[in-house]
């Protein structure tokens, strides 16, 4: 059985829990932190061409009601064969959740994959929830990659999505401006449960690039 299916099984046989760690698209991240005590289990699977995904398998943990540590065992496939690594995610956010404002959380990640130099990847992270169904995300992403030469690339991802019952359905739009890849496209998610939810985005390449997908499923034990 592949490391895939054993983490989807796991998911399955615990979803059943609340969770306050809203996550409303698959690229781009929000405001919302899990509270102090809780464990989230996320699996996130990318598909970037026929011969090219990643998997990234997450155990998130709320330190306090506003930091958040989450380390990932990391799987990335291409042509080349298959090559394991790990991430540690760490989050911050501020203040307290109100309406017409700008809700920002700090984002810092570090991650090695196979025998590539670590890399470093900070966000800023800022929400918008207008009154009624609408909720806005946007990412100012940089990352590095240390022991190289490489300059710092700079990047972003914005969602829009509306909530519509157990479902909300919008668009998100991410890419590096270093390598003037973009991608655009509809994002749409569901609660599974009172405490799992299933989220999607199809992101259409812009500039010849190809298209891509993201698939995140994440449950609260």
């Amino acid at each position: 059985m592949n490391k895939r299916l054993c983490f989807c099984l796991i998911l399955l046989a615990f979803a059943g829990f609340g969770m306050c760690d809203i996550r409303r698209f698959a690229y781009t991240y929000s405001w919302f932190t899990s509270l102090k005590g809780e464990r989230e289990i996320e699996l996130t699977y990318t598909h970037l061409d026929s011969k090219t995904w990643v998997s990234e398998n997450e155990l998130e943990f709320g330190i306090t009601d506003r930091y958040t540590v989450a380390p990932y065992f990391v799987v990335s496939h291409d042509s080349d064969g298959t090559v394991e690594g790990f991430q540690i995610e760490q989050r911050y956010r501020v203040g307290e959740f109100s309406t017409k404002r700008i809700l920002p959380t700090l984002y810092l990640e570090v991650s090695k994959l196979g025998g590539e130099p670590v890399e470093v990847e900070g966000r800023l992270i800022g929400s918008y929830a207008p009154k009624g169904p609408y909720f806005f995300s946007g990412n100012l992403i940089m990352t590095h990659s240390l022991q190289s030469r490489q300059p710092v690339e700079w990047g972003y991802a914005l969602g829009a999505t509306r909530i519509a019952g157990r479902g909300w359905y919008g668009a998100e739009a991410f890419g590096n401006f270093f390598d003037r890849q973009h991608w655009i496209g509809p994002s749409a998610g569901m609660e599974l449960t009172p405490n799992s939810r299933l989220v999607g985005t199809l992101g259409v390449g812009l500039n010849g690039q190809p298209s891509q997908a993201k698939l995140f499923l994440a449950f609260e034990f």
